[in-house]
């Protein structure tokens, strides 16, 4: 009989030993099975609910691996190898309302014989097969389908660690090391510790996690919103922005010695039929502002207005193949203007998904360490605009700004398209990429 092959990369949270019988679960987003994706609201819109997105979750359950062969290596990451698993195959729904609206949501199996549901989207096991969900939110009905099996002698291939240097191993060690011995709250999460949106007087939190960081490419203030959901500066006069909230007059950036520096917005456009808005300012921001860097292009697959594309690698550092498929920890910002952690998935290679730390049951998949999960907040309403990044040797790397309640937009796949549109607003500069060089090359 063939054996069946699931690769599962648990990422730091599993010591198993050759006899022990296993009770776990792996949860992941299945390709393209995000739909009608919710855009969070901002001070620009205001409309009822029309639609809401559902993910369909898929979930891969280990109910035992009782053989262990032996620990094996792949490029950045080393795994354990089990014979003979048994793994149950199902999955979760996800429903998320457009506009963060909460109205009572109802879920129905049209397969019972093959699985039920609760009315958490917890899609429940009876026989192998293929199994048709009904959602309904409101007066809106939509359907969806995942397969549900048990399936004998498959070899499981769990993850051990990341290779010492490797930069995966980089970005987890250095989001650890800043938040060691710390505890989320106000002191280590709000980006100031004072604001003043009437006068422009801001102080900085010296305490926030990030530590010696430089924040100042995120804005505090825009006057023609009083709102602080500003994008990422990424160039001395150029901002990345939702094209669904952003701003324009004036805004505001704070330096690190609480010098507040303003500039106007004298133009913007629209990346294709992204959520990427480009502005540019009046002027150049000077030095004490630090535009963010961006990730080398071409060097992750990546996440888009509901399809998965694949992007060449500029030598393979962060892929799914180069780093794991699992997960590794991001910053994002909100329009509290605090700063929260969630994990972005290799597995995929969609880095512009973020998803909830630690493998929770109802959401998507585990990450390098439950030790993030109390610094994860999701994202609500209002939160539209703000940026997402990985921390690089103390660099921020902008992933994008919140487009929906799960996805940041993405500038990776974006960035010959971003770079015209600078150009087309006459900016002189373009976007900084980060120098990966120092790291392994596959």
């Amino acid at each position: 009989m063939k054996r069946a092959i699931i690769l599962v990369f648990v990422l730091g949270l599993l010591r198993l030993s050759s006899a022990e019988a296993l009770a776990y679960t792996i949860h992941y987003s299945s390709a393209g099975a995000i739909k009608s994706p919710q855009l969070l609201t901002s001070l620009f819109q205001n409309v009822p609910i029309a639609d809401f997105s559902l993910n369909v979750i898929s979930s891969s359950t280990i109910l035992s691996a009782p053989h262990l062969s032996g620990t094996q290596t792949d490029r950045d990451f080393s795994y354990n190898q089990y014979d003979s698993g048994r793994v149950l195959t199902s999955c979760v729904l996800e429903v998320g309302n457009l506009f963060g609206i909460n109205t009572p949501t109802a879920f129905s199996s049209l397969n019972p014989s093959v699985a039920t549901i609760d009315q958490k989207g917890v899609a429940t096991y009876v026989s192998d097969g293929s199994a048709n969900f009904r959602v309904k939110v409101g007066n809106i009905t939509k359907n969806a389908s995942c397969p549900f099996s048990i399936t004998n002698n498959t070899v499981l291939t769990v993850f051990n660690s990341f290779a010492p240097s490797s930069l995966a191993q980089v970005i987890t060690d250095e989001m650890n090391s800043r938040i060691q011995g710390l505890s989320p709250s106000a002191t280590t999460e709000n980006i100031y510790s004072s604001l003043d949106d009437v006068n422009h007087s801001y102080i900085r939190n010296t305490s926030v996690f990030t530590g010696s960081v430089d924040l100042t490419s995120i804005p505090v203030y825009s006057s023609s919103s009083h709102t602080s959901f500003n994008g990422v500066l990424v160039a001395p006069d150029i901002l990345i922005q939702a094209n669904h909230a952003h701003s324009s007059g004036t805004m505001y950036f704070v330096a690190n010695d609480n010098t507040t520096i303003s500039r106007t917005v004298v133009g913007g456009t629209r990346i294709g039929d992204t959520d990427i808005w480009v502005s540019r300012l009046n002027s150049p921001l000077p030095s004490s502002i630090t535009p963010a860097k961006v990730l080398k292009n071409g060097s992750l697959g990546i996440f888009a207005l509901g399809t998965y594309q694949s992007l060449v690698s500029e030598g393979d550092k962060i892929t799914s193949n180069a780093i794991s498929k699992g997960t590794l920890p991001a910053v994002f910002s909100n329009q509290f203007r605090s700063l929260k952690i969630g994990s972005v998935n290799a597995l995929y290679n969609l880095f512009t998904i973020v998803y909830v730390p630690g493998g929770d049951q109802t959401h998507q998949l585990p990450t390098s360490s439950l030790r993030y999960l109390p610094w994860y907040s999701e994202p609500i309403s209002g939160d539209s605009g703000s940026p997402g990044f990985m921390i690089v040797n103390g660099q921020l790397v902008a992933l994008g700004t919140w487009y929906t309640s799960i996805a940041l937009s993405d500038i990776l796949a974006n960035i010959t398209a971003i770079n015209a549109g600078i150009s087309s607003l006459g900016s002189g500069y373009s976007l900084t990429q980060i120098d990966l060089s120092a790291y392994p090359t596959y």
